[in-house]
């Protein structure tokens, strides 16, 4: 059984209330026997007091760690150690300190700077300086001392320096330079052979000789290199790549050629032998590639395809794909990719009245332009773009007189169009429009031939049909709200000036409840009308916008039974153009049916654009109507479990409107 909260239960035992069975062990089981055990995770800050306690192992660890506590005890000596390495001496008997403990050295070559020397040691020290005095004793008096001898020798060294030279780059002719620098400069010594003419004027490579060239023979082999290697006058042919750069302000970029022969001569032939590269520009910056400039009569640039050739006369790329190409027969051949959006050819013309973007004159039985489509694509598309746009799409022309045109809309405009009377096809034609012999009109889809209806016939056309039943349900003792949404009209089917009139026939169902005592205060089946890509304002300038207006409402527990609305709509425009008009409104009639009592009322709304910033005219709207069944209950969740269970629905079997004007 759930657990309930102090304040549910006290709602079931309120006076006048009697608890469930439900209800009633609910209560009890909301509460502890004494006899159950409480379980751990119910007893209140448990787990906070126990995280402050220690774990017994853990405390138990400690109290037999050596470890613990180690800080405290690191200054103090270990008993165990007492007289070991590392350990420390005791003080009871200082000969014993230095017999036992301090490492004293008792010979003259062992190499150690924390032990000590014994004072035996020391004796031997003091006869090996005596013996050592014995042999400096000398009848000089300047030299019959250590400390004179060094002395001397240090005067001998100030002179040797004063004379020798450790550098080669002192100078002076009363130094000498030391042994060290002789035997640098026997290292560094240089010894060459002057190469000859001959052996500098060469067009392969040798094995190197280590020779020297002298200025003269350098002066001879530039001149070799500039009268030999590369001719000033006759044929030369040329191997590698050859650089000019033009990193200066002058139009000439290192190779200038000018033809002053006859006609035929060249001055520059490109003749392209195998299957590579005749000629290519690389343009890295907004520069010209390449520049031609004719200045006479004659032709700028030929490219001629003779008879055996099969490949193209020029190819336009766009990273190496080729988009434009020449073929062999001078054809202009255009491909587009398939994820591209380019213009195969795009010719602006801004010329004057009467310029031509591309002019096509027919003189024989060619066709002037032909498009063919081979698959899903537009052989051909005109488009208007911007409001600015006004010019016609495609004109047609007799004589230079206009016979028919598609203006900016794409709408067709003829002077008139007239469709012979004649016998009907044997067998119909999707799409056609035919006169019979009485002059009928007729239209075919689908296979289905039918009359059109047309003034004469006096009937009343429909603006707009619901194609099928509307249906909208709510079932439950909760408050609610479901909607749904008939189809929009087609716009420009609804005149700027009309008048109209709305049907609707709906059928409303409220059964009794199933269950419950408490009855919903608001029932109630409402139908809007909504205006798709506008507003509805209460004033001209756009005050108080919404998106719909309630046109319907079937209110009460006892609205059962159908209900007809049948009546008019109304629209009306200061100005036909919208984008100039200061006001377009609609008119209609709000029906109220409330538990069978039906009250109207007239309506009156501006139509303003989806932005309401302009007067909106009817025909540019796209409308629909919305069905909304509202339950509201005092208990809007039905938390006592006393509002009544009921199903609001709504079927709308027609819905239409009628141009009557």
């Amino acid at each position: 059984m759930p657990i309930q909260t102090l304040n549910t239960i006290k709602k079931w035992f309120k006076t006048g209330l009697k608890p469930t069975q439900e209800q009633f062990w609910d209560t009890w089981d909301s509460f502890r026997h004494k006899n159950e055990n409480v379980p751990i995770q119910d007893i209140e800050n448990l787990e906070t007091v126990l995280d402050a306690k220690a774990e017994k192992s853990e405390l138990d660890n400690h109290t037999t760690n050596a470890n613990a506590h180690n800080e405290l005890f690191a200054t103090k000596e270990d008993k165990t150690s007492k007289g070991i390495a590392n350990g420390y001496a005791p003080l009871d008997e200082f000969s014993k300190i230095t017999a036992q403990y301090l490492a004293i050295v008792n010979d003259l070559v062992t190499d150690s700077k924390t032990s000590l020397l014994s004072a035996q040691q020391g004796v031997v020290l003091k006869k090996q300086i005596d013996e050592i005095k014995n042999l400096l004793a000398s009848d000089n008096a300047n030299l019959n001392t250590v400390q004179k001898i060094v002395n001397y020798i240090e005067e001998i060294q100030l002179s040797l320096s004063n004379i020798l030279i450790n550098d080669l780059t002192t100078g002076g002719t009363a130094k000498a330079l030391t042994a060290e620098m002789g035997k640098k400069l026997n290292q560094i010594k240089l010894t060459a052979t002057i190469a000859t003419d001959v052996e500098t004027q060469i067009s392969s490579a040798v094995a190197e000789d280590n020779k020297v060239v002298s200025r003269s023979k350098l002066f001879n082999w530039w001149k070799w290199v500039e009268n030999t290697v590369l001719h000033k006058t006759g044929n030369e042919t040329f191997t590698g790549v050859k650089t000019a750069t033009n990193s200066g302000t002058t139009d000439v970029a290192g190779l200038s050629l000018s033809n002053e022969a006859g006609p035929g001569s060249k001055v520059f032939e490109l003749i392209n032998i195998q299957n590579g590269i005749g000629q290519r520009h690389y343009n890295y910056k907004n520069g010209v590639g390449s520049f031609g400039s004719n200045h006479g009569e004659g032709v700028l640039q030929v490219l001629n395809s003779l008879t055996e050739s099969t490949g193209d006369l020029l190819q336009l790329l766009k990273n190496n794909v080729i988009k434009t190409r020449f073929d062999q027969n001078g054809r202009l051949l255009i491909r587009i990719g398939s994820n591209e959006i380019d213009k195969g050819i795009n010719v602006t013309a801004d010329g004057a009245l009467g310029s031509k973007g591309i002019y096509v004159l027919t003189s024989t039985v060619s066709d002037g332009i032909v498009v063919d489509s081979v698959n899903s694509g537009i052989a051909q598309v005109l488009n208007s773009t911007g409001s600015y746009a006004t010019g016609d799409l495609l004109v047609f022309r007799k004589n230079s007189i206009t016979t028919s045109k598609f203006d900016q809309n794409g709408i067709l405009t003829l002077p008139y169009l007239v469709i012979p009377s004649k016998t009907l096809v044997t067998t119909p034609v999707n799409g056609a429009i035919e006169r019979d012999e009485n002059g009928q009109l007729w239209e075919t889809h689908n296979g289905v031939r039918s009359r059109l209806i047309t003034a004469s016939d006096d009937l009343i056309l429909l603006a707009y049909k619901s194609p099928n039943t509307i249906q909208t349900n709510i079932a439950g003792a909760v408050s609610a709200i479901a909607t749904n949404t008939s189809s929009s009209t087609i716009i420009g089917k609804i005149g700027n000036n009309s008048f109209l009139r709305l049907n609707a026939l709906n059928e409303i169902y409220y059964p009794s409840e199933n269950k419950g005592t408490v009855p919903p205060m608001i029932a109630k089946t409402e139908v809007f009308l909504k205006i798709n890509n506008g507003l509805f304002a209460s004033y001209y300038k756009g005050s108080d916008p919404v998106n719909q207006v309630k046109i319907m409402e079937f209110s009460g527990l006892n609205n059962n039974g159908f209900k007809n609305y049948q009546n008019p709509i109304v629209t009306n425009i200061q100005n036909q153009d919208p984008l100039i008009a200061q006001w377009s409104t609609i008119q209609l009639v709000v029906q109220t049916i409330n538990n069978g009592t039906t009250t109207n009322a007239d309506a009156t709304y501006y139509l303003r654009d989806a932005d309401n910033t302009r007067t909106f005219g009817a025909n540019e709207a796209s409308f629909s109507f919305v069905f909304v069944n509202t339950v509201v209950f005092a208990d809007a969740t039905n938390e006592e479990k006393l509002n009544t269970e009921r199903t609001i629905r709504v079927n709308n079997y027609a819905l239409y409107l009628e141009t009557i004007r």
